[in-house]
């Protein structure tokens, strides 16, 4: 009965015995050989039938089931137990070894250090130096914020002030302020030298009525839109008569809270045109030539809404053919039925506007007068003669079309009615 419960023992150990890895991912599997005959059974729990045989194993499942084996045939067995280092283990009963296991060590593992020396050991939990270099390491400003110069109204950074070690000022700057730091060395490395970073003041921005081209001649409409958000009026508008525009300056709230709103370069100058500083005189829309070239005459009027509430004038010069002398003729706003003499061709005839004085000199201001006429600023007419061209169009009438030109030759007419183009005839006409 005996036997039989031992033989059924050795039976439910080989069954529940080892072999080749287990699930562990740190597992070592090793060369197990049954170095004789006289092995107590040890060699079979393994799985191995002849001495001197060799399979693979797991080391950590074929010592436990080595231990399984001895434990439950102790009674009957000498005391059996583990040796070894390194790579090389025994499985020895007293001091006689049964089993050699060479183990399967695998390559090293990750260093212990980054730097300055560590170890790394393989699966057998052998060990070697690693990572013997210095680890000092300087500090070192960022470039993409050391001597930035950040807008006004910014609060952070917008990125790590080192790009190595820490920095000793973390703050960040005020408006018109610069701030300083180091970044520290690490593991012994120097120290970085300074870096800095500064945020600019405001610009002070005028409104949407300050332009250099859009004419605007009340004061109301000015005041409208002076200055931009976050910015005050510094000095009031005012008309300046020199030249014919609302002057105004405006200056950022930054600069009002600290008295400085009048500062040169913390406000800025803001102005407007009126119609002093546009086109103001207006003629017909067409000269056309008279057959006696120098008999043309355009009629000329001011059309401008002054600011000030005063009439605007404007004197211009035109040559009378009879006389070829120049002829000076002042025409101020609300006048009509006024006319210069227009020359055939593209032609300029010089003239001055100006804010009508009082009293008004006849025949307005010369350019000797002194002091010159509020506002004076030369405002030269260009004209151009025109002929018509008459033609036959496709609907069978008269079509006359104007033309830039200095004779009458340039047009060439083949009609002078719509009863020209009916019939089919085509007759050469003067205008």
């Amino acid at each position: 009965m005996n036997n039989i419960i031992r033989i059924s023992l050795i039976l439910v150990v080989l069954s529940v015995g080892i072999i080749i890895k287990n699930s562990d991912a740190t597992a070592v599997s090793a060369q197990a050989t049954c170095l004789g005959s006289n092995h107590g059974g040890f060699c079979s729990a393994l799985g191995m039938t002849n001495w001197n045989q060799t399979i693979t194993v797991d080391f950590d499942s074929a010592k436990q089931t080595l231990e399984n084996y001895y434990n439950a045939h102790s009674a009957n067995l000498a005391w059996s137990y583990m040796t070894g280092s390194g790579s090389t283990y025994y499985w020895s009963c007293v001091n006689s070894p049964i089993i050699k296991f060479v183990k399967s060590c695998g390559s090293y593992g990750a260093c212990s250090e980054t730097c300055g020396g560590g170890t790394k050991e393989d699966l057998c939990g052998n060990s070697t130096s690693c990572n013997t270099q210095s680890c000092a390491i300087p500090g070192e400003c960022n470039s993409a914020v050391n001597g930035k110069e950040y807008p006004y109204g910014a609060s952070v950074y917008g990125a790590d002030q080192c790009t190595a070690g820490d920095p000793s000022n973390v703050s960040f700057p005020a408006p018109e302020q610069t701030v300083t730091w180091t970044c520290s060395g690490q593991h012994g490395g120097a120290d970085s030298g300074l870096c800095s970073a500064s945020q600019l003041k405001p610009d002070s921005v005028c409104g949407s009525s300050n332009s250099e081209t859009n004419e605007i001649n009340t004061k109301a409409e000015v005041e409208s839109n002076q200055c931009a958000a976050s910015n005050t009026v510094n000095e009031l508008v005012t008309f300046n008569t020199n030249t014919g525009k609302w002057n105004w300056t405006c200056a950022h709230d930054y600069f009002h809270l600290l008295g400085r709103a009048s500062t040169v370069g913390d406000y800025v100058d803001c102005s407007a045109p009126t119609c002093l500083t546009g086109n103001l005189i207006k003629y017909s829309a067409n000269v056309y030539l008279k057959e006696n070239l120098n008999d043309q005459t355009t009629n000329v009027s001011v059309v401008c809404n002054d600011p000030t509430t005063s009439e605007i004038c404007c004197d211009i010069d035109s040559t009378d053919p009879s006389t070829n002398a120049i002829v000076k003729t002042h025409v101020c706003t609300g006048d009509v039925d006024k006319e210069i003499f227009v020359a055939s061709g593209t032609n300029t005839y010089p003239a001055e506007c100006y804010i009508k004085p009082t009293p008004d000199p006849d025949p307005g201001c010369e350019d000797s007068s002194t002091p010159p006429c509020p506002g004076e600023t030369d405002k030269p007419l260009t004209i151009s003669t025109m002929c018509s061209q008459k033609e036959c169009n496709a609907q069978g009438t008269c079509q006359s079309t104007p033309l830039t030109a200095s004779n009458l030759n340039q047009c060439s007419s083949t009609c002078n009615s719509n009863a020209d183009c009916s019939s089919g005839r085509i007759i050469e006409t003067r205008p």
